[in-house]
């Protein structure tokens, strides 16, 4: 039982650290015709654009 529960622990404690993932996304800026800037993050991995917007706190205005 307790061998159990040791097992237990680890796979939680690796699936939670699987999630924790930080991507670091490069920076650009994007001219629309109109002269608008629109900055931008490039999601350059299948994991990136699978992550997508989530785990954000909050999106900038705009």
């Amino acid at each position: 039982m307790i061998r159990w529960l040791g097992l237990l622990c680890c796979s939680l404690l690796l699936v939670g650290s699987l999630q924790a993932r930080t991507f670091s996304y490069q920076q650009a800026t994007v001219i629309t015709q109109r002269g608008v800037e629109i900055p931008v993050e490039v999601s350059d991995t299948p994991a990136k654009r699978q992550q997508g917007l989530s785990d954000r706190p909050q999106l900038k205005p705009g």
